[in-house]
């Protein structure tokens, strides 16, 4: 899976059913964060969109964001009801975020396979991102995160600087 993200010159994640990082690539810590440098249980795109102030607040439409990561995670949490980890993380959130707390009491679940992110990057400026999200094949609890923009647009640009770094 490494190998993988190292081939692909866009920032492109992996990611468990819990929505943790499991592997990543250099454009990917360059446009979200160091995964790295993370402890292994802070690599989760939910605690970061919703704990995280500093990655958080890059979101413009952070709201949406939310809600599809915790409808993400209720999807899970109905797959995987005697997953601890995942329910220990439910409880960390709710307990650490009311945007969290409101949209897992809605109770609505939700998968979203594609589409298009706005990201306020601290080097690059606003962004939009298209995105895809796809199983991989031989382990469908593992999820394939790419970014990509259109050709000759200032996002590809600056997802080309990214891939240089």
């Amino acid at each position: 899976m490494q190998h993988l993200l190292d081939w692909i010159a866009a920032p492109a994640l992996a990611m468990g059913h819990r929505m943790d990082v499991v592997a990543w690539n250099r454009p990917a810590c360059a446009l979200i964060t160091d995964f790295a440098r993370l402890p292994p249980r802070s690599r989760n795109m939910c605690r970061l969109h919703l704990v995280d102030e500093t990655i958080g607040s890059r979101y413009p439409e952070r709201d949406a964001i939310a809600r599809e990561a915790v409808g993400t995670l209720r999807i899970a949490a109905g797959r995987f009801p005697e997953d601890p980890l995942l329910v220990e993380l439910i409880d960390e959130l709710n307990a650490a975020s009311p945007e969290f707390r409101r949209h897992w009491m809605a109770h609505a679940v939700r998968t979203k396979a594609y589409g298009v992110k706005r990201i306020d990057h601290p080097e690059l400026g606003p962004l939009a991102l298209g995105y895809e999200i796809t199983a991989f094949p031989r382990d469908p609890e593992l999820s394939l995160l790419v970014y990509t923009a259109p050709p000759d647009t200032p996002e590809a640009k600056a997802l080309h600087a990214l891939a240089e770094r």
